[in-house]
């Protein structure tokens, strides 16, 4: 009785060690990994087929499906540029998009859209192929658009949160047009806020996205983890500038004051995020610093002793561009990631990777291939810290030539760039390689077209206008760049 008796005091020993063993291993896992869809530069092309245009109006936008489905254009997938009606993404392209985003992932977190909903030159397109310059009508078919779009992704991952971001192609009054506050945010409004499935406080929502198409939301598997979507097409030197459709164009101390509202906005929230411990990723359509492709486009052929005369195309306002980095550099412990768009290729930058570090900005690819970039979309890989820890690149290859779809992953980050992880420092380390090793600068110069078939090539003449950009975000840092590479 009293062996029985030891041997079930030792055994409720080991019982407990054991439990505390188990329970400490648990507590030191790494932490759990969880993964969401990104995409960007849909600019979605509802004339593709100009002979639908008559059905498209009277129908309902959850009903253009079956509206498409009697097009004799069925293996039409796109084109490097323009070409005829069959620019951007037409119907074909879209519901293959759609298909292999379910492919990839039919269950994400969430989904993530980086602006440009609609199709380039969308406003003249309509009057033209409808033959009408009604403005009702124009803003109508433009709301029933972009209801098609996002309902579409519902309905291909029902009750799935749906962040969206404003691009500079979505908006009544064209290109560059928004207009903050506007008819177009009010009528967009609550299709957003649908689809974020009670991730935003609603008042909150409806203030600031009617105001300027801003607005914050909680990561459905973390509230502690916020995702700040900016309209960050208010802050570019176009805003405003640009063909009209709404007769008048907005004094220019309008969009000042809209844009400061958003700073201070901003601020407040990143504020609340530093005090309230929490993480926060920002999205938006237009990236700060520069545009590579343009800034080779206006200063190729200038001669390296006048290297210091570069001009780089800043996408913001060079004031807004400051203001928004000081803001990024006083909150970069809380910035845990940005996303963005607008390029349509796949991208990055870090916000002062040159010389420290504070932030980088991931740039997502373009589902329409006509910057001669073949269509993208990402899966992304984030734990519960808010930090990126992988994505893996899906792309449509060959898409101006094939009458099928042509759908693959294209490659996974950590295989190809050695890194376990996303961060300000990883990306720093990644394209600063690229400076000594030969192959890694090829790799990513096919990748950033989407598969090397895509119609863009950066010429290693000009390659310095392109690495500048990395880790350059003022005039002074990105001309002592280009002035180093120069020599």
């Amino acid at each position: 009785m009293r062996t029985s008796t030891l041997f079930n005091s030792v055994l409720a020993v080991v019982l407990i060690a054991a439990t505390a063993c188990i329970t400490n291993q648990e507590n030191s896992k790494p932490a759990a990994s969880d993964k969401f869809l990104g995409l960007s530069d849909i600019h979605f092309n509802p004339f593709y087929d100009p002979s639908l245009i008559r059905d498209l109006i009277k129908t309902d936008a959850a009903s253009w499906d079956t509206v498409f489905a009697k097009s004799s254009i069925k293996d039409d997938y796109g084109y490097y540029g323009w070409s005829g009606q069959f620019w951007d993404t037409g119907y074909p392209l879209f519901s293959s998009t759609l298909a292999a985003v379910k492919a990839a992932n039919p269950n994400p977190e969430f989904i993530t859209i980086n602006g440009d909903f609609l199709a380039h030159n969308f406003e003249p397109t309509f009057q033209s192929t409808a033959g009408t310059t009604d403005l009702k009508a124009l803003q109508d078919f433009t709301v029933k658009t972009m209801d098609y779009i996002v309902g579409a992704i519902s309905k291909t991952f029902p009750g799935t949160p749906i962040f969206p971001t404003l691009g500079n192609n979505d908006a009544f009054c064209g290109d560059y047009e928004i207009r903050t506050p506007g008819s177009f945010l009010s009528r967009t409004a609550p299709l957003f806020l649908k689809n974020l499935h009670g991730n935003v406080d609603k008042t909150a929502f409806n203030k600031t996205y009617n105001d300027g198409g801003y607005f914050v939301a909680s990561n459905p598997k973390n509230p502690n983890h916020k995702i700040i979507s900016l309209n960050t097409v208010m802050l570019s030197p176009k805003h405003y500038r640009r063909t009209d459709f709404c007769g008048s164009v907005p004094d220019s101390t309008i969009s000042r004051a809209n844009a400061d509202a958003q700073f201070t906005w901003l601020e407040n929230q990143l504020k609340s995020a530093k005090t309230n411990n929490h993480k926060v990723w920002l999205m938006y359509h237009i990236p700060p610093g520069f545009d590579s492709w343009s800034t080779n486009s206006h200063n190729k052929g200038l001669p390296t002793s006048q290297c210091q005369n570069t001009v780089p195309s800043s996408f913001y306002d060079l004031d807004y561009n400051a203001k928004y980095l000081k803001l990024v550099k006083r909150y970069s412990s809380v910035i845990a990631a940005q996303l963005g768009g607008h390029t349509h290729m796949d991208n990055f930058m870090v916000i002062n990777g040159d010389s420290n570090p504070e932030s980088f900005v991931h740039i997502q690819p373009s589902i329409t291939p006509i910057n001669g970039n073949n269509p993208g979309f990402i899966e992304y890989t984030f734990d519960n810290s808010a930090v990126l820890k992988n994505y893996e690149v899906h792309g449509f290859n060959n898409v101006e030539t094939v009458t099928s779809p042509d759908w693959k992953a294209e490659y996974t980050f950590s295989k190809v760039y050695g890194e376990n992880e996303l961060t300000a420092g990883s990306l720093t380390r990644i394209y600063k390689n690229f400076l000594t090793d030969t192959l890694a600068r090829e790799r990513y110069i096919e990748y950033y077209v989407v598969e090397d078939s895509a119609n863009v090539a950066i010429d290693p003449a000009d390659w310095k206008y392109y690495y500048c950009a990395f880790g350059n975000q003022t005039v002074k840092q990105y001309n002592k760049c280009v002035c180093n590479m120069s020599n």
